[in-house]
């Protein structure tokens, strides 16, 4: 099949008017449509992962229900009304979104002329308990670690807060010890980004690519496995649950991810620097991953600013000042020594012949004088 009616700068369909009698020919099967409609989403981004679980979710409505071409809103919504017991409200929203992104595509090529996607009602997805380990949690997972390896794996997602492909797609050019850095080149949504390790999992790396350099200069993968191959993503989940089954910690790498935002916000960092660290683009996904620590954020977030706010307020001045002695303090130019010597003699003569020594008048509040002032004894 030869794809003549595709933009090779996009890689994307071009879907003309005039063109479109010729595609309706190259469209003679869901196959080819299904092919032309992965071209379309690599030219719009998506990422190929995101491309390969949508493409498996369409290829089993095929197998399971009935043809693409012919379906009907009933029949979708069927389809996933029959896998409530076995898909997640999360799966079932992704496939909803597998539906729409393939039946717009049609319907902009002109395979079908009504989208029966368009209509089918939004899934609310429960919010669901999540795991944030602590600094303890990390400890112990990297306690269970049986090499060099396994404990760089651990920190490096503990420290930078990347995801688990992310990190398998790593090579030796990317990671920059000096720095204290890492070049995230292939990530989910197709930006690269800069991660930044912290002093553990600096030092763990260090350690790996010591022990890495006598294994294999063959691969320029970052991370090998036991018989010198590429440990790839799915071989550093197996090395993540024998970790987690040794410690005793429930423990996945997206655990580690949302750790590191808690982390993060929690020694003050700004969300516009976790936003760029971990690669979103919208403040929502920072309270997706700390909702479970919103409390104990907002607590130590008050009690710094409390803090800050004490040390910089001045104490009131304090007046030392007598009621019952009232001084001239311009009688007393040049004169204080002699006025302390006189005081000590109980004397009050000469130049302090104005010092005068009053008493406050006290109140009577007895029922026939109520109010009146008496002179003091």
């Amino acid at each position: 099949m030869r794809f003549r009616h595709l933009d090779p700068d996009k890689n994307s369909l071009v879907l003309g008017r005039w063109k479109r009698r010729k595609v309706r020919k190259m469209m003679s099967t869901e196959i080819d449509l299904i092919r032309l409609w992965r071209l379309d989403c690599q030219g719009r981004g998506i990422t190929d992962l995101v491309i390969k679980h949508y493409e498996n979710y369409l290829r089993e409505y095929r197998r399971d229900a009935r043809p693409l071409l012919g379906s009907t809103t009933f029949d979708l919504s069927s389809f996933l009304l029959e896998r409530s017991g076995r898909w997640a409200p999360a799966t079932k929203m992704y496939v909803r979104r597998a539906f729409r992104s393939f039946f717009r595509f049609a319907l902009e090529a002109g395979a079908i002329d009504e989208d029966p996607a368009a209509a089918l009602k939004s899934i609310k997805v429960p919010t669901a308990p999540v795991r944030t380990p602590g600094q303890a949690e990390r400890l112990t997972l990297v306690g269970a670690c049986l090499n060099r390896r396994d404990v760089a794996i651990v920190d490096v997602l503990f420290g930078t807060g990347m995801r688990r492909a992310e990190l398998a797609a790593l090579t030796i050019d990317d990671v920059d010890i000096v720095e204290g850095t890492i070049e995230i080149r292939k990530s989910k949504n197709g930006r690269p980004r800069t991660a930044v390790m912290d002093e553990r999992a600096r030092r763990a790396t260090a350690a790996w690519l010591d022990e890495r350099a006598q294994l294999s200069p063959v691969h320029e993968e970052l991370w090998l496995n036991e018989l010198g191959g590429v440990l790839k993503s799915s071989g550093i989940r197996m090395v993540l649950r024998r970790i987690s089954k040794r410690s005793g910690v429930v423990f996945s790498s997206h655990d580690a991810r949302r750790a590191f935002a808690v982390a993060w916000l929690a020694m003050g960092g700004s969300e516009t620097g976790l936003m760029a660290v971990c690669g979103w683009s919208s403040t929502s996904m920072i309270a997706r991953y700390v909702r479970e620590r919103q409390t104990t954020l907002a607590v130590e977030e008050a009690r710094r600013l409390f803090a800050a706010r004490a040390s910089s307020t001045r104490p009131p001045r304090r007046h030392f000042s007598s009621r019952r002695l009232r001084v001239d303090r311009s009688s007393l130019d040049g004169a204080l020594p002699w006025f302390t010597s006189q005081t000590a003699r109980g004397t009050s003569t000469g130049r302090c012949s104005s010092l005068k020594e009053t008493r406050r008048p006290r109140r009577s509040f007895g029922l026939s004088g109520h109010g009146t002032s008496r002179p003091a004894p």
